[in-house]
């Protein structure tokens, strides 16, 4: 009785295993392929009339279950067929990726974006450097965007601000190819590649505000200078390695959220965990920092949310300078 439950178990066991692996190859062929879409389609229908047939024959067969496993051979040869780097032409907005040279205490930032929109769709993209000075870090806010009704689904990103008023925008995205949208379930299967996007605040800050019109929060993060400073360095140096060398992108590991999340922990002797369910929906992100003891607010972030919201009506510039000073006028910290 006993040796019958066992196999009862193993049985189920393995079938639900490889029921998972067998959808995942599916989402994979639809989501994966970079094809036409009667193509992936056609795969994709193709793959199930294969596990249909393999699954048949592995219950006629009593002994071969082995048949399902040796298929998923194909999937997984794909799968690790799918290099970063092979994106031919990319975005306007995303075709230079930005990378910083550290001359001791000074650091040159190459390929900053500015683009100007005449709508959140139609950037006129131009690229510019900055020198910076690392001992002149003086602060980092942390932006939440909120772009749909459920407040789990938002966009994050910080913007770096220096003595004299220069302000170094960084926001953590999805780097796709030409006239391709940002989606879910293609972030999963490796359609997309990571990007650390440097840039000014009236680009990265004003098309989320002027143009899309979604609820931007602008929350202060409190941290020693020393700390602020190598954080800075880790975010410039993680973006030089992408420069060199390109990574995927994924929708649960390497998002807005938990790529900043990361390159704060090696810097914090108590690392938040990446684990927490939280990261992976951005929009509670900023209870995360402020339970850490990242973020500089009056009171319980869901209870003063509201005060850090930007009001567009106020913040205008057509230069960046300008619109920098009008955005950090509204400092509440």
């Amino acid at each position: 009785m006993r040796n019958s439950w066992l196999k009862y178990i193993l049985k189920t066991v393995y079938w639900l295993l490889t029921g998972c692996i067998w959808f995942w190859a599916l989402g994979l062929y639809l989501y994966g392929l970079e094809s036409s879409a009667p193509l992936r389609w056609t795969a994709a229908l193709a793959w199930l009339v294969l596990g249909g047939l393999l699954v048949w024959a592995a219950i006629r067969l009593r002994r071969g279950y082995w048949l399902p496993l040796l298929a998923l051979m194909l999937p997984c040869t794909l799968w690790f067929s799918l290099r970063p780097g092979r994106i031919e032409i990319y975005r306007s907005e995303q075709a230079r990726i930005p990378w910083g040279e550290f001359h001791g205490r000074e650091v040159v930032l190459h390929d900053l974006r500015a683009c100007r929109y005449l709508d959140a769709e139609r950037p006129l993209c131009d690229w510019y450097d900055v020198t910076v000075n690392l001992d002149s870090l003086e602060r980092i806010d942390f932006f939440l965007v909120y772009f749909a009704a459920w407040r789990g689904v938002a966009h994050t990103f910080l913007s770096f601000g220096f003595a004299g008023g220069e302000q170094v925008a960084l926001s953590v995205e999805a780097r796709r190819a030409a006239g391709e949208p940002y989606a879910i379930l293609p972030g999963l299967y490796r359609r997309f590649e990571l990007m650390y996007l440097l840039g000014d605040e009236l680009d990265i800050v004003g098309r989320r505000l002027h143009h899309e019109g979604d609820p931007i929060y602008m929350l202060p993060i409190t941290a020693p200078p020393e700390k602020l400073r190598e954080y800075f360095v880790s975010v410039l140096n993680t973006a030089n390695q992408l420069w060199r060398q390109p990574e995927h992108y994924n929708t649960l590991t390497s998002t807005c959220t938990n790529q900043l999340v990361m390159e704060a922990n090696p810097l914090r002797e108590d690392p938040i965990s990446l684990w927490d369910w939280r990261l992976f929906f951005p929009g509670y992100s900023g209870e995360v920092a402020q339970e850490a003891g990242l973020l500089d607010l009056t009171g319980p972030l869901p209870e003063v949310l509201e005060q850090y919201r930007v009001d567009p009506a106020r913040v205008r510039g057509e230069s960046r300078e300008r619109f920098s000073r009008s955005l950090h006028a509204l400092d509440r910290r």
